[in-house]
């Protein structure tokens, strides 16, 4: 893993795209324990992939992509490696400046998602590829497992994807926890504004090679997360 980390800095340095972010990957109590991890993939968002209401997702034509339901959450202030282990002790709701439902769009440079392991995918960026942010909530407001349950995501009018429960779930603050601690070891500063993609609360849709355009749609408790997803040449 350590060499992986070491291939995917590389890859970021080469694309030279301004990083906004950091996703989550594999952070589930169950997607750990398959994979054999103590910790999630870490990998970063980049600038070009991220996008917000009003705008279309453009995603690669010629390749499978992946869709999930995620929460975010922005930074509220600057974390350096040396502050990380002790904030990792208080509360993380302490540290973000506001929580977001969100989409995000998975590629993978080396095949099927679903068929590559932890390392592969690491060194891929965690297989980040665009990351679609959508309407602030109030996390101190809701529960997890209640909007994952009230939670399905549809393509095109048709349900494909429910939202995970118990040990498939991801709770975004330990999520949070455990990017704190990544930082600390890798001696990376977070910054103030860092948007952060938790981790899925849904089951990967997979989109296949061929179509033009489509509209994602996700509803949860008494709202709905929309996007247009576009492929490019």
């Amino acid at each position: 893993m350590s060499e992986a980390y070491e291939v995917q800095d590389r890859l970021i340095r080469n694309l030279g795209h301004g990083v906004v972010g950091w996703k989550l990957g594999l952070g589930s109590k169950s997607a750990k324990r398959r994979n054999g991890l103590e910790s999630p993939v870490f990998g970063r968002v980049l600038e070009p992939g991220l996008y917000t209401a009003g705008e279309t997702v453009r995603v690669p034509g010629a390749i499978a992509v992946a869709v999930e339901f995620e929460i975010a959450v922005i930074l509220g202030r600057d974390i350096l490696p040396e502050d990380a282990s002790e904030l990792a002790n208080e509360s993380a709701k302490n540290l973000v400046s506001s929580g977001h439902v969100a989409f995000e769009f998975v590629v993978s440079r080396f095949g099927r998602h679903d068929e590559l392991d932890a390392v592969s995918i690491t060194a891929d960026n965690g297989m980040a590829y665009a990351a679609f942010l959508g309407e602030a909530i109030d996390l101190t407001a809701i529960s997890i497992p209640d909007l994952a349950g009230s939670l399905t995501v549809r393509i095109n009018g048709e349900d494909m994807a429910r939202g995970l429960a118990e040990d498939d779930l991801v709770d975004p603050f330990a999520a949070l926890d455990e990017l704190l601690l990544h930082a600390r070891e890798r001696h990376i500063m977070l910054e103030k504004g860092a948007l952060i993609m938790t981790g899925s609360l849904s089951a990967p849709i997979r989109l296949e090679p061929g179509f033009s355009t489509c509209e994602v749609v996700a509803r949860y408790l008494r709202s709905e997360l929309r996007c247009t997803v576009s492929r490019s040449p």
